[in-house]
């Protein structure tokens, strides 16, 4: 090419070219935004819905879904198309395949240097429990996530491309732009239909409709161009996109709900729990006072309305304080179970919005849905984060949202024969607004297990697990675990079930069979209290029990 032409002539004559066939990058320089056909093949970038002169230039987002310019020549022909990607644009599916890097990278522990006690920890925790799920079950599980920091250019990029190589995994490199960019043009799919959490991910805010089916959070209401990140709050109605095609033929539409955003009753319905979790009060190990305070004021009420009438009438909120990890929202669970109620489980994301008004019309969407599937029981985690104490400087929307809830969970605005149970569960209890703490008629303080409730822990978790322990050593760890939560005795059982793991050589896991890794024993418990702390400090555990004597139920005492 003569050095007086430039790339924008090229791009402007792209037509003459066969379907998906552009020259400047057609050696796939991925770098300069050429993408990957489903065919293996790379193809330039070319957006041209808007008229042959729109040109896309090196290096630029490629967001688009017709960045990545294929023909049906490109797929194989024996390619036979997921049921989870028939109603996903094919566009969109091959931008995103289009980032998915060779799924055999030649990479070996061995080409990163240093980082001994990192690799060590992913490749036990990660790697070769994907290799071999049938050795790491139960308290072996691994974690859906890992998070690698630290100083740019230290190998955090390499060692993900190492966990894919090593696990056989295929390897998904994504950037906030593509994201973003997808969410930019999510209108060309069909309506509620976005492909990249489409295998259900709900972690970046992926959406559950009513048929079960996992949506990307987009929000195009206000243009195009109008992009919500991953991982933000998405608790704006429209960031659960659905069509009536997602909504059973022959579900009618209740007379209390008629009122309100068909979007915002989506979304809340979203959040809805299986309703009858099989859960009875002796799967929470100790807490006796509060199972009983809660039975009797919450659970019998809801089941018998005919007898707690009048002065017997039961709160319409509680609030469950204590230390992290001490059950809290396994006791709402059970309250849901045990009384047969419908079980929503709502944070303070889910009912904020960017939108003016929208934060006071999700409360009484919240609680619309609640009536229609009565009795319900409304958890809400960290209430304090949602009913924080109010100041002069605070936002106004902040404090129209707070004062719509306050009415709402004050019967104001509800029938009085509605049976919807507020349970807020909270770590900051000091935090928590006056009028709410009001409202939170019962407030029970969930403390740190005693001795009995650490060993029925243990005897637990270790119940599905091989071992060698007896009743007293069992007790002995009991004793040896002082201050420590439910969730601090669940991290230490898994810490000593890796101690049979960690007994066999990297090189042998491969090939041992499931039946020939060692009991847990007493000794890997000795080693796993070396490495695992109480996660609550004195210093807390002393405000706790002050809080419960000034405005709790004195369980403390």
């Amino acid at each position: 090419m003569p050095p007086n032409h430039n790339y924008t002539t090229v791009r402007k004559y792209g037509n003459a070219n066969p379907p998906g066939k552009t020259p400047l990058f057609s050696y796939g320089k991925k770098s300069l935004g050429g993408r990957r056909t489903l065919g293996g093949k790379f193809v330039c970038p070319v957006r041209n819905e808007a008229g042959a002169d729109e040109t896309n230039r090196a290096g630029a987002a490629t967001g688009s879904p017709s960045s990545s310019r294929y023909s049906q020549e490109d797929r194989p022909e024996d390619e036979e198309i997921d049921e989870r990607l028939r109603h996903i644009d094919p566009k969109m599916v091959e931008l995103i395949r289009s980032e998915i890097m060779d799924r055999f990278t030649p990479l070996t522990w061995d080409d990163i240097a240093g980082l001994d006690y990192a690799k060590t920890i992913i490749q036990e925790a990660v790697v070769w429990p994907i290799l071999r799920p049938d050795i790491f079950t139960g308290l072996r599980r691994p974690p859906r996530g890992i998070l690698l920091f630290g100083p740019p250019g230290t190998g955090k990029t390499l060692i993900g491309k190492c966990i894919a190589s090593q696990s056989k995994s295929t390897f998904f490199s994504i950037s906030a732009s593509s994201l973003m960019s997808l969410s930019k043009y999510g209108n060309a799919n069909p309506p509620g239909k976005t492909p990249l959490f489409s295998y259900g991910k709900k972690s970046l805010g992926g959406r559950r409709t009513l048929g079960g089916k996992f949506v990307c959070p987009v929000r195009n209401e206000a243009g195009a161009d109008e992009t919500n990140r991953a991982g933000a709050a998405t608790g704006s109605p429209s960031s659960s996109r659905y069509s009536q095609e997602d909504r059973p033929e022959d579900e009618e539409i209740d007379e209390r709900l008629r009122h309100i955003d068909p979007k915002m009753v989506e979304l809340i319905r979203s959040e809805i729990m299986d309703r009858f979790t099989p859960l009875t009060w002796d799967d929470i190990a100790g807490l006796d006072y509060a199972k009983t305070i809660i039975q009797e004021a919450v659970v019998w009420p809801i089941l018998r309305p005919d007898i707690f009438t009048g002065l017997r009438r039961p709160p319409r909120g509680i609030l469950l304080f204590g230390p992290p990890g001490t059950g809290k929202t396994l006791i709402g669970k059970c309250i849901a179970s045990q009384s047969k109620s419908t079980f929503f489980s709502i944070s303070a994301s889910s009912l904020t919005s960017k939108w003016i008004g929208d934060g006071e019309k999700m409360v009484r969407a919240l609680f619309a849905v609640a009536s229609v599937h009565q009795p319900a029981v409304v958890f809400i985690d960290e209430i304090d984060s949602l009913l924080c104490q109010r100041s002069e400087t605070e936002h106004e929307s902040s404090r129209r949202l707070k004062t719509e809830f306050l009415v709402q969970l004050d019967g104001a605005a509800t029938a009085e024969d509605e049976r919807i149970l507020i349970v807020g569960a909270t770590n900051r209890p000091q935090e928590l607004d006056e009028a709410a703490r009001r409202r939170l008629v019962k407030r029970l303080y969930i403390p740190l297990p005693e001795l009995p409730a650490r060993v029925q822990i243990l005897s637990r978790l270790l119940g599905s697990e091989k071992n060698s322990l007896s009743s007293a050593e069992i007790s002995e760890i009991g004793q040896l675990t002082d201050g420590f939560s439910g969730a601090d005795m669940k991290v230490l059982c898994h810490e000593a079930s890796m101690g049979p793991i960690r007994s066999i050589p990297f090189d042998q896991l491969g090939q041992i069979g499931k039946d020939d890794v060692r009991p847990v024993c007493y000794e890997d418990f000795k080693a796993a209290l070396g490495r695992v702390r109480a996660s609550v400090s004195p210093n807390d555990l002393t405000q706790y029990v002050k809080w419960d004597r000034l405005y709790g139920s004195g369980a403390s005492s």
